[in-house]
Order: structure tokens, then sequence, then C-alpha cells
């Protein structure tokens, strides 16, 4: 399983196309903020709180954080499309290779590039921040930041492999994982913010195991500034604020806790996991 593992691996970072491409929602919500969506939202939101532009852009790079594995992962599980459509796989299975190893090292390796690229952004997303005049996040919200990371990079590539499971054509995988890819940033609330989805869309969204991710990546992210950027507000229109940001999310009255979003992201990726890999290594090649 580890040589097929490092097999994948190899075949993924040797295509520099694919990897951009694989990249490409991430850098799309990256440039839209840069060269559009920047100077909006810090605009609409200058007269609330204090350093909005900064505020904004810790918010847009937890948008990032929350989005990056899952559109990392589309490039690389294209090569398992690909093994199967061009029958590649049963040369596979012809070998001493079992199934279950085979299957086993194309996780391993969808999960390892996942992880790879959220720290990447991560380490960017830094960098970003302090030249557009911000602050190096504490040690101790780098290392929770970390954490999360690893647990939404589960998440994502367990949906990401339970996505890919059920295609058996490479062009055909390669168009929904483009437009899967588009939507995803939607999804997490990194184009706009939640709160300017109408209601009834916004509270599907934000049950979804990607948003919850996200949530959790902005209290941990902007966490350093919401307090003194919104010193002037009051605790109510604080609340109004982080709903509408999508830094807590909150359905009608009720508002997830951190522990119910954990539980959420958990059971998706446990269920997600399960289904995809049940679907791979039943199908037959």
């Amino acid at each position: 399983m580890t040589s097929f593992f490092k097999r994948n691996l190899s075949i993924y970072f040797k295509d520099k196309g694919a990897v951009f491409y694989s990249l490409m929602g991430t850098l799309m919500i990256f440039l839209l903020y840069v060269l559009f969506l920047g100077n909006l939202w810090s605009g609409i939101y200058e007269s609330d709180v204090v350093n909005a532009d900064q505020l904004i852009d810790s918010w847009v790079m937890a948008g990032i954080l929350a989005v990056v594995s899952a559109t990392s992962s589309a490039g690389i599980l294209g090569i398992m499309v690909n093994d199967r459509s061009t029958d590649v796989f049963k040369d596979f299975i012809a070998s001493p290779i079992k199934k279950g190893q085979l299957t086993g090292g194309y996780i391993l390796s969808v999960t390892l590039v996942g992880l790879i690229m959220s720290f990447i952004a991560l380490i960017l997303s830094e960098i970003y921040i302090v030249v557009s005049g911000g602050k190096l996040l504490s040690l101790p919200r780098l290392l929770a930041i970390i954490m999360l990371l690893i647990i939404v990079s589960f998440s994502n590539t367990s949906f990401m492999i339970f996505f890919a499971s059920f295609f058996k054509s490479h062009n055909a995988f390669t168009s929904a994982a483009g437009i899967l890819g588009s939507c995803i940033g939607f999804i997490a609330g990194a184009y706009i913010p939640i709160g300017m989805f109408p209601p009834a869309f916004r509270y599907v969204l934000e049950i979804l195991p990607i948003f919850q991710g996200s949530a959790l990546l902005r209290q941990v992210m902007m966490g350093d500034l919401l307090e003194s950027a919104t010193a002037t507000l009051t605790g109510a229109e604080k609340a109004e604020l982080f709903s509408n940001l999508g830094i807590t999310v909150q359905i009608g009255d009720f508002t997830f806790s951190n522990l119910i979003s954990f539980i959420i992201i958990g059971v998706a990726c446990v269920t997600f996991f399960s289904i995809g890999t049940y679907n791979l290594s039943r199908k037959k090649s």
C-alpha cells in the first residue's frame, strides 16, 4: 500500500497543471477578494467596527482555509477515477496487492494532499495578512488553527472521496469537480457573508459541515481582532454581526455551540468516508 500511495502522490505532483487547476477554486476566492471584494466588504463594515480591513482580511483567509482541502483534493481524486476508467485498476487487481490496500492507497494520498495544501494556504494567508498591515497569529491560536485544519481537512476529503466514488468517467468527474469547486466557496460563506443569503437558503448552508468548519476557523483566526474591533457595539449588535459574517452559526434563535459543530463535522466525516470507501471497494473494474 505504501508504494501505491507514493505512486499516486508522484503522479499528482509531477503534473503541475493538475496541481494548479485543483487549486483554482481557492485562487478564485483570493483574487476576487484582493481585486474586488476586499474594499467592498471593508467599506460596508467600516462604520460598525474598528480596523474593518484587517478584520475582513482574517475573515476571508479563514474562508479560504476552510475550502482549500476540498478543492485541492479533486486533482488527485482524478487519478483514481482515471485509473478506473482506463482499466489501469485491472492491472493492479491482477497484482499481489489486495483491493483494500489499493483503496487505502488512494484514500491516504487524497488525505495527505488536502493537509499539505491546507498548511501551505495557512502560511500564505499569514504572509498576506502581515503584508497588509495585520499581525501574525499568536502561538496558541496558531496551534488551534492547525488542529482545526486537520479536522476540517479530514471532513472535506471524506466528502470528496464520497463524491468521486460515484464516477466512472474521468471527463465527467473533472467537469463535476470544477462546478463543485466553484460552489464550495459559496457553501463556506467565503465569497459573500452568509447574512446576505435569503434566510431559507442560509439555514440550509449553515448546517453543512464545511460551513461549520469555516465558522470554527473564523472564530480562531479573527479572535485577536474581534474584541477590539467590536468594542463600540452592544451585545445584540455583536451577535448580529457575528451571525451575518458566519463567525457563529445561528438558525433563528438557536445558536450552535462549538461542541455541536464538532459533532456535525465528525458525523459527516464518518458517514462520507464509510460510504465512499464502500463504493470504491465494491465496484468492479
